[in-house]
């Protein structure tokens, strides 16, 4: 604990010192040139606009950062209220939510529950609320005070059966289900709370969406604690679509609504699957073709508490689905109780071509290829780049362990030096995958078994792993989109960057990401050949794995992370010098490299023309 704190420490002021650098070369710069006057200026203007944006950011964000009564609540309700009115008449959109009440929850937080669900705007809901045999006088009072307030809406059902059986919530949310008439369904904790205008927003999309009695919707959703307030750091990003079969964890549990005759479809929740019964009711859904998508809001809290023990039944449920979905998978406990690691099992060894570019700094590399060399349960070969190194005698070594080298005397340019290895190999064509690997990259034991485990699964295109920096902290979990960025940057972030691996939330999980680092990615080397390989003028360095991620995308195939292949990454060792990359980060730019693509693709796939040959592309 006490490393980990000092790195916080140390990463804290780095960032500081980062500041402090480009801050003095800034106006060092302004004086040397006559001109500090005007770029002081320009320095206080751009630093209190960027205080001015942080503050909206705030601003933007106290809505959720409020308790669940506050004044921009009441107001979304009654604004949810007058909007729900305005949609024209529609007898499909019917609404049952549904309450179970096992045990004795807290009468305070079942109070606040009740009201939030009965404080939804849509004109034709009802909420069934099952007890489970005598309630507190306070849990009685709550129902009776609200049944006055709403007697047509509230509905209480006894439930059969003793409260603390391992069954009893799945018996129970079948037996409300069984008395519902809303055409949709909500499963609501009673201890939980959800937005007032979450139905109201819900609908909207059901109305914008083909096939609304085949969809599943779900929210975004953060934590909340015993006094009703978000606790930090706990919100919930959800996938826009739920990549089954690789939702190896239960995250879409809460805030689902289900289509009643999906659910009647799939004969409700199961018995047996104690604290899993969301989940294994989603693989369900997912395998009687319901289609899945996230409605990208704050729109659910869910009450902190204890994390539950590991759960051998929600192992049992995805094993089911799995074998159920052919795919030769072994099911064990993921780093998470609500997470599974998956472990496909290969049908031979493979051969995989690693690519490491360098450029001088002997130790490093020789580093890194020796941990590459010592990876157990596959066949390796590997072609080192030199990239105009002073010291030849890199490359002499490297011969000496059996590493092909290949000299490129051109300016650096990331994209094509990868290629070019792609392409004039002599030892690595006749391998089916390839590795390409930072020089700043040394690999644990096992790391490439792993990540070719999932390279041949269904729709993957490219597969990255799990790097630390040397401190131990998370230098990449996966690459994602972030939303709040200035419009003409595409805004591509490392989830959850420096954070000590206990902390981790997302990146202890095996799951579809939006892109992979280059710094160590494995792609099948006909689907490399077959994107056109790495874009060597559009994106020569920065972007290039980003850009690569989204021409196989664009193919219909995904980016997969897992945490269970381990690197260290020395990050930003080899490129000492800034580039300027404002161009290949650019929203511009990519909007129109997309619309390229897609029209290449367009040609490729015209009757009779056959696929363009890409440089090295074997028949």
């Amino acid at each position: 604990m006490k490393n980990n704190f000092f790195s916080k420490i140390f990463c804290h002021l780095r960032v500081l010192g980062k500041h402090s650098v480009y801050a003095t070369r800034y106006l060092y710069n302004g004086f040397r040139n006559g001109l500090g006057k005007e770029y002081c200026k320009q320095y206080l203007r751009l630093f209190f606009g960027y205080v001015d944006y942080f503050s909206e950011t705030l601003k933007e964000q106290s809505p959720l950062l409020e308790g669940l009564e506050g004044p921009q609540k009441c107001k979304l309700q009654r604004t949810a209220s007058g909007l729900h009115a305005l949609l024209s008449a529609d007898n499909r959109f019917t609404y049952s939510i549904l309450m179970p009440l096992i045990g004795n929850p807290n009468p305070a937080c079942f109070s606040k529950a009740l009201k939030a669900v009965l404080n939804q705007t849509a004109p034709h809901m009802e909420v069934l609320v099952g007890l489970s045999g005598s309630q507190t006088p306070e849990i009685s009072k709550a129902l009776d005070a609200m049944k006055k307030m709403h007697p047509e809406r509230l509905i209480t059902l006894p439930l059969p059966g003793s409260g603390s059986s391992d069954n009893a919530f799945a018996l129970a949310a079948n037996r409300l289900a069984s008395y519902a008439k809303g055409n949709f369904l909500f499963l609501m904790n009673p201890s939980d709370w959800i937005r007032p205008d979450l139905l109201f927003r819900y609908e909207q999309t059901l109305r914008l969406l083909p096939r609304p009695e085949n969809m599943v919707l779900y929210c975004n959703e953060y934590r909340i604690n015993e006094r009703d307030y978000p606790i930090p750091n706990t919100q919930l990003d959800k996938p826009e679509q739920p990549h089954f079969p690789y939702m190896l964890g239960d995250d879409i549990q809460h805030g689902m609504l289900i289509p009643k005759a999906l659910w009647n479809v799939v004969k409700g929740m199961r018995s047996g699957f104690p604290k899993t019964e969301t989940f294994d009711l989603a693989l369900r859904l997912d395998a009687a073709g319901a289609n899945f998508y996230n409605v990208p809001f704050y729109l659910y809290a869910h009450r902190a508490g204890d994390a539950p023990p590991p759960n051998e039944a929600g192992q049992r449920a995805l094993a089911e689905y799995v074998k159920n979905k052919k795919l030769n998978w072994e099911i064990q406990p993921g780093f998470q109780p609500s997470a599974y690691r998956a472990i496909p099992q290969l049908k031979q060894i493979p051969a995989i071509h690693v690519i490491v570019p360098f450029k001088d700094q002997k130790e490093l590399t020789l580093s890194a290829i020796k941990n590459t060399l010592r990876q157990e349960g596959v066949n390796i070969k590997i072609t080192a780049v030199d990239n105009r190194s002073e010291d030849r005698s890199i490359a002499e070594e490297l011969e000496r362990l059996g590493v092909e080298t290949l000299r490129i005397d051109e300016p650096f340019n990331y994209s094509r030096l990868n290629n070019l290895a792609v392409e004039r190999t002599k030892i690595g064509k006749d391998c089916d995958y390839i590795l390409f690997l930072n020089n700043d990259v040394d690999l644990e034991q096992g790391a490439l078994l792993e990540m070719s485990r999932w390279i041949d699964q269904p729709h993957i295109g490219m597969v990255g792993c799990r790097l630390n920096y040397p401190n131990g902290l998370l230098q990449h979990g996966g690459v994602e989109l972030r939303s709040p960025s200035p419009l003409w940057r595409m805004t591509w972030e490392h989830v959850e960057k420096l954070t000590p691996f206990e902390k981790l939330r997302q990146a202890k999980r095996i799951r579809v990401v939006k892109a992979v680092t280059a710094a160590c990615a494995l792609v099948k080397r006909s689907v490399f050949l077959n994107v056109g390989g790495f874009e060597e003028i559009w994106y020569p360095i920065a972007y290039s794995d980003t850009n690569l991620a989204i021409k196989l995308a664009l193919r219909g195939l995904l980016c997969l992370y897992t945490p269970y292949a381990v690197g260290v990454h020395h990050e930003s060792i080899s490129r000492t010098l800034d580039n300027i990359e404002d161009y290949e980060n650019s929203t511009w730019l990519h909007k129109r490299f997309v619309k390229k693509f897609l029209q290449q693709i367009h040609i490729e796939h015209k009757p009779g023309n056959r696929s363009l040959k890409k440089r090295g592309e074997q028949g």
